[in-house]
């Protein structure tokens, strides 16, 4: 199951920044209000004591209109939710729009003016909210009381102190892996270069994360606990200095520490040695196989699948296996059962390449109802269907594809160049498919020129046919009693290819990313925390991250169940999770508890970093080339977005605390 690329989740794109950037309003916003909340209490109270700071008069009124602005968004945002919450709490939307639970499909009710209006209220008070929040950062900075002078030294002290530690010495540790892993990690040919990568990568991510929290949870505690830290506080430096100091220090020797791991990792990968080398028993020879599979950085154009049969409704067939990641078509002369790719749009390099073809690759998955022939694979077909080409023309073409091929000295890359920029037309019949294996066809680059030729206006579909598209791809199997398992990452149109290496620390990028996750939660968490406390909410933060698909799943009521309380209903009254509950009052307080938790996981879940989006380790191991500004580019954002409310956490907690009895 690891000899193939898989993704079961579409990469970030750039056209979905603005709706990551309404929802890190809305979440953010949320929770800065809640702070704002507490603070405005704290401050009522203060007041009346006769305490306080006085701030300028420019910052007050910002302040106050950013208040005004987060009551104004929150209240209207409460008005227009309230006939929705009125409804659901008397039951009076009915249990027909209510999802069964367990249920991935729900019936989304469409869009009104009232739903936009409340997002718009909600993006107003959460906006206003943060910005109250981080306006006394935003003050500092433009006061120039933040001098980037004072963190760097403070950055510097960190490093220094950070190398003087024994937790960085744990690293040596990974020398050992690289060594002899060979020696314990079983694997094909074609796997061997996947393994490498695995291999080094998992030890890699291990050891430095850990260390890294380590560092980050002990550092301004244990500076506290030996009042080292006073002849910092007593100097003319900021609070929040020494919290970006630290992060920033850090954040420096790991960077350093990944980078020559990367270097270690990537000779270890790519190294090739005869075997008549004295080392070869630690590195032996890279197989061929395993360099076309995986030492590569494939730059690939992805299609959307859907299905094709006589059942209009068909989406594919599960042959009962858990991992519903793909879905079959069943095999046969007779079969209607097609897997369609079709691609809306192709980069014009495709049809101004100089050479004749180009390679398009895939990767399936076959389950048999019948042996078949020992060793063998099963037959496919493969249509490529342009939106000039014409079904009426099929006789035509066929005719004139035998016509030029059966003349003397024939070139046949030639004449398929020829019929497929002609027709728009390409096909290849009967071609055996490995099991999990990359393979690839050649395609003509007359097929491309053709697609995105404005010569010719494209052909109409026929009455509830399928709209036209600059390409389709349609594969069928052959082989009577097989499946054919597909997803929609199997199949690519290989564009071109970049450098390996350079992919490789493109890889590591993806780690450095949650390298500083890491430090950002735990510096943060540091400077109100003891040590021990801190690495263990870190450790927390940083694996349900992991879980946080299922966790989602519970707080959207898609998980198999229910809540915790219809769970045990169930399971006291032997009922199966699918079949409704009784509208008994005991049942309606237990589902109105579960709404109560959910609500909360959802909260929880806001905190929760996407760190499994960090991990490109199956791109390099693979030998697909990481978008430097599509996907790395995207990421650094999100993960900026992320930190910045643990910056403004950690400035307050900073401030709030007295260092001298702390």
């Amino acid at each position: 199951m690891l000899a193939t690329f898989t993704l079961e989740r579409d990469p970030l794109r750039w056209q979905e920044l603005p709706s990551y950037i309404e929802g890190w309003v809305q979440v953010a916003g949320g929770i800065a209000a809640i702070g704002l909340a507490f603070w405005c209490i704290f401050r009522l109270v203060q007041s009346s004591r006769g305490g306080g700071v006085a701030w300028p008069t420019w910052q007050t009124l910002l302040f106050r209109l950013a208040l005004v602005g987060a009551i104004a968004g929150y209240g209207a945002y409460a008005v227009l939710l309230s006939p929705t919450m009125l409804s659901s709490l008397t039951g009076s939307e009915g249990e027909k729009q209510k999802p069964a639970t367990g249920s991935t499909e729900s019936k989304e009710r469409p869009k009104t003016f009232t739903d936009d209006l409340s997002q718009y209220a909600l993006n107003l008070g959460g906006a206003c909210a943060l910005f109250a929040v981080a306006l006394p950062v935003i003050a500092d900075i433009l006061s120039r009381r933040l001098r980037m002078r004072r963190i760097w030294a403070l950055a510097r002290l960190s490093f220094k102190e950070a190398i003087r530690r024994k937790a960085l010495w744990a690293f040596a540790a990974f020398i050992a892996v690289p060594l002899f892993a060979s020696w314990f990690v079983p694997y094909k040919a074609e796997d061997q270069i996947r393994n490498y990568v695995q291999v080094v990568s998992w030890p890699m991510s291990v050891l430095i994360l850990a260390t890294a929290c380590i560092l980050a949870s002990f550092g301004i505690p244990t500076e506290v606990r030996s009042q080292t830290i006073h002849t910092i506080v007593t100097k003319p430096v900021e609070r929040f200095e020494i919290v970006l100091g630290r992060f920033l220090g850090f954040g420096m020797l790991m960077t350093l520490v990944l980078a020559v791991m990367t270097g270690i990792s990537l000779f270890y990968v790519v190294r090739t040695t005869t075997g008549a080398s004295p080392f070869s028993f630690m590195f032996p020879e890279i197989n061929e196989d395993a360099q076309f599979e995986s030492l590569r950085a494939r730059v690939p154009v992805y299609g959307s699948l859907s299905f094709r049969s006589k059942d209009a409704k068909f989406k594919g067939t599960s042959v009962g296996r858990e991992w519903e990641y793909r879905n079959y078509i069943a095999g046969g002369t007779n079969s209607s059962q097609r897997a369609v790719w079709t691609f809306n749009e192709l980069p014009d390099s495709l049809a101004n390449r100089s050479e004749p073809t180009v390679p398009c690759e895939y990767s399936f998955d076959i389950f048999r109802t019948l042996k078949g022939e020992e060793g063998k694979g099963v037959l496919c077909s493969f249509g490529f269907q342009t939106r000039h080409w014409d079904p009426a023309r099929k006789a035509q073409f066929d005719q004139e594809k035998a016509d030029e091929r059966s003349k003397p000295g024939a070139d046949q890359v030639a004449i398929d160049n020829m019929l497929a920029e002609k027709y728009g037309y390409f096909e290849v019949a009967n071609k055996e498919v490995a099991d999990y294996h990359t393979q690839g066809i050649q395609v003509p680059t007359g097929l491309f020129k053709n697609a995105l030729s404005s010569d010719h206006p494209p052909v109409p579909a026929a009455p509830g046919g399928e709209e036209p598209a600059l390409l389709r791809v349609y594969v069928k199997c052959e082989s009577g009693g097989q499946y054919l398992g597909v997803a929609k990452y199997d199949f690519y149109i290989l564009d071109h290819e970049r450098s390996f290496a350079w992919n490789f620390v493109k890889g590591s990028l993806g780690l450095w990313l949650r390298l500083c996750i890491v430090l950002g939660v735990a510096v943060t968490c540091s400077t109100y925390l003891s040590g021990v406390v801190t690495l263990l909410v870190t450790a927390f933060v940083y694996i349900a991250g992991f879980f946080k698909d299922y966790v989602r799943a519970l707080a959207e009521n898609t998980s198999a169940g229910g809540g915790p309380l219809e769970s045990l209903i169930r399971l006291v009254e032997k009922q199966a999770p699918t079949t409704p509950l009784d509208t008994t009052p005991g049942n309606q307080a237990a589902l109105g508890t579960d709404d109560v938790y959910r609500w909360v996981l959802r909260r929880v879940l806001d905190l929760l970093p996407d760190v499994d989006r960090f991990n490109w380790t199956n791109y390099v191991a693979e030998g697909f080339n990481i978008a430097t500004v599509n996907l790395l580019a995207l990421n650094i954002l999100i993960v900026v977005g992320y930190l910045l409310p643990w910056a403004l956490l950690g400035y307050y907690l900073i401030k709030s605390r007295e260092i001298a009895t702390w």
